[in-house]
């Protein structure tokens, strides 16, 4: 499992920021000249922590904002799946921003 601070970035007591592993991956994509389809793929427990604060990468803006005011935008060749086990701690905000199919196992 990977914690908020390891997903977005967090700062050090010494002041600098230690860039997290979403945060990196996004800003590395968003950098990189070729504009061919890139993918990030999230898969797991679904946390009201990090996914709240996806919630401005998943509307129009597309902008994730980090704790040290770095704004990174999802470009248009960028994409985002979410693969989550289920609901319980999805606000109703996430699930219409992320266009999130819910699948029941039929039980």
């Amino acid at each position: 499992m990977v914690s908020t601070a390891d997903l977005y970035g967090y700062m050090l007591p010494s002041k600098d920021w230690r860039e997290g592993l979403l945060s990196k991956t996004m800003k590395n994509m968003s950098e990189n000249p070729d504009l061919s389809p890139k993918w990030i793929v999230l898969d797991g427990d679904l946390d009201t922590n990090w996914i709240e604060s996806m919630n401005s990468v998943m509307d129009n803006n597309r902008l994730l904002t980090l704790g040290n005011n770095d704004r990174i935008k999802l470009k248009e060749h960028m994409w985002m799946i979410f693969e989550i086990r289920d609901l319980i701690w999805a606000s109703a905000a996430t699930v219409s921003r992320a266009g999130i199919l819910f699948i029941s196992e039929g039980k």
